[in-house]
């Protein structure tokens, strides 16, 4: 196996209110003097639950995002605002140039501000103006925690988007 998922699990704690999360706060603050239970202010929503999976050497795998479709309407505007393609919005994606369709594939995977954001080279498909919007993009998501995995052309922006880099040499 090239790649081994194992048992991965996310949990988002979902508040009625910004009250509610104030108050767990405040509880774990104080937590030796005050006797609460986490989920007097919280309920658990489950991202995903024991995922398991296996990539072989040469096999292709795609991930689908389980979005409901009055979430992707919210988020269209931005998504096309973000591609910057126009009215090549409404034909179809097969009349969609490479640095197009890189666009807009970076547009939908980065406006659902992702836990984990993986992006390849294909980022220098597009003109110079569009790779530093992408750029600031990726530092704003990880800014706000998201994990960046980035396997770039240029070093100049590992260095500037990377805390740490993996050096690969003879394999």
């Amino acid at each position: 196996m090239i790649i081994s998922i194992r048992n991965v699990t996310k949990m988002y704690r979902v508040y009625a209110d910004l009250r509610d999360r104030l108050k767990e706060y405040l509880c774990h603050v104080f937590r030796g003097f005050m006797k609460v239970k986490d989920h007097e202010f919280a309920r658990a929503f489950w991202a995903l639950r024991g995922i398991s999976f296996e990539v072989k050497k040469g096999e292709s795998i795609g991930i689908i995002l389980g979005s409901t479709q009055k979430e992707i309407d919210a988020k269209f505007d931005e998504v096309e605002a973000f591609a910057e393609i126009g009215s090549f919005i409404d034909r179809p994606v097969k009349t969609y140039s490479r640095g197009m369709m890189v666009g807009l594939d970076f547009a939908v995977q980065t406006v659902i501000e992702p836990d984990i954001l993986i992006v390849d080279e294909a980022l220098s498909a597009g003109d110079f103006f569009f790779a530093q919007k992408c750029a600031t993009r990726m530092r704003e998501l990880r800014e706000r925690g998201t994990t960046l995995l980035y396997v770039p052309h240029d070093m100049s922006l590992v260095r500037d988007l990377c805390e740490r880099a993996v050096y690969l040499r003879q394999g």
